[in-house]
């Protein structure tokens, strides 16, 4: 986990040299490559949701949930047919300028504040939910740190490690930093998982992947491969279909990553690219978890703490069938899911900042528009300051209530 963390700063330093102009910092020049824009479009969308709530759907609804994650495919192949090209062809350098362009100045000064605010309080929680799992996982609940101006326990000193960490390669390095640190963490959670099908079923089968796929088709629950989920009406599957149809074609960090390509044919490869992960990639994450209903009949026994036992499915499944550096791996893991989600927000919400706030202010104020030089320094000084907010809320997060 160490190693991971200094590969990422590493790599935020090492891309900062790309960062002449602002056009590089938020949209990579227009010049990123179409698989490695895809990669990241495609792992940004994830969290450590994958391996908790996505797990606990799973174990109860094993059939549904391969359906209902896989429908992640068709939304991108929509932007393969539509959307990649025409925010290619819109010509911007923030999501914003679209609304500014179509509406007025007024609407992208609402709307920020609407975006802003909200999100960073989404990083703080990120970050927070992220440590819960990793702090307890290296037992570091139980310790105390004397910092010479501070005294943390482990917990509050791993949400703050983590938010530097986190910080400090997305505002130094811009949307390179993001998207090939993207790729580091799609390599990882894919690397896992891969691990994961084989040995879930080989644990599951005594030895034996065969008898292992044999024994779950005899013995899991009751409808458990149907296409149905609990508690959710046919209509359900409609309308989630049509908010990620929406959701994975115009979010602002997927307009982002269309119109960083050079031209608009990188686009529909790119889509085309996303919408064959969107299918594959759900199938190595939930088949693991396929097995537990059979391995932890009782999960809720294991975990009598946790509002929603069945999250802890994935966790269990790692805990029983991996050795201690793959445990390490699958910490590493989950922190990749979580931070190729964060680091993206960091860079998108800095380039409203910048492009769709300070730019306009400084020109209504009566003062020359400013070089992209200050522009780009305060794009880096947007992302430090939403990081510091971010890192207090989640400090303060059991305060808050």
């Amino acid at each position: 986990v160490g190693g991971y963390m200094l590969t990422v700063v590493a790599i935020g330093l090492y891309v900062s040299r790309f960062n002449r102009k602002t056009e590089d910092y938020f949209k990579g020049g227009g010049h990123v490559p179409w698989g490695l824009a895809g990669v990241s479009l495609f792992i940004s969308g994830f969290s450590a949701f994958m391996f908790v709530g996505a797990a606990g759907v799973a174990y109860g609804n094993g059939g549904g949930a391969l359906v209902l994650f896989a429908l992640a495919g068709p939304a991108y192949f929509f932007g393969y047919l539509a959307y990649g090209k025409l925010w290619k062809r819109s010509r911007i350098d923030t999501p914003m300028q679209f609304l500014g362009r179509r509406y007025s100045p007024g609407t992208t000064y609402v709307y920020t504040l609407l975006a802003v605010i909200p999100n960073v309080l989404v990083l703080g929680i990120m970050i927070y939910t992220l440590c819960i799992l990793t702090s307890t996982a290296f037992g570091f609940n139980a310790l105390t740190f004397d910092l010479g101006v501070a005294t943390l326990n482990g917990f509050q000193l791993s949400l703050v490690v983590t938010g530097v960490v986190l910080v400090v390669y997305t505002m130094v390095g811009g949307l390179w930093a993001v998207m090939v640190t993207d790729a580091l963490q799609f390599l990882i959670l894919f690397l896992l998982t891969l691990v994961m099908v084989p040995v879930a079923y080989h644990f599951l089968g005594d030895g034996s992947i065969v008898d292992g796929i044999g024994r779950l088709v005899r013995e899991a629950p009751d409808n458990y491969f149907s296409v149905t989920l609990d508690g959710q009406p046919k209509l359900f599957w409609a309308a989630y279909f049509m908010s990620i149809l929406i959701g994975y074609n115009v979010q602002w960090h997927i307009a982002q990553r269309y119109y960083s390509v050079p031209d608009e044919r990188d686009t529909r490869k790119m889509a085309l690219w996303c919408a064959g992960l969107g299918v594959l990639m759900p199938l190595l994450w939930i088949t693991p978890v396929m097995v537990t209903p059979i391995l932890f009949p009782d999960i809720a026994a294991m975990w009598p703490d946790l509002a929603k036992p069945s999250e802890a499915a994935f966790v269990s499944l790692a805990l029983a069938v991996l050795p201690h550096g793959m445990l390490g791996f699958m910490v590493a893991a989950i922190f990749a899911a979580t931070m190729s989600s964060a680091d993206t927000t960091f860079n998108w919400l800095a380039a409203v900042l910048t492009k769709d706030v300070y730019v306009p202010i400084k020109r209504r104020l009566g003062h020359a528009e400013p070089s992209d030089r200050r522009q780009l320094l305060f794009g880096k000084l947007s992302v430090a300051a939403m990081g510091v907010i971010a890192i207090w809320i989640a400090l303060n997060m059991d305060r808050f209530g």
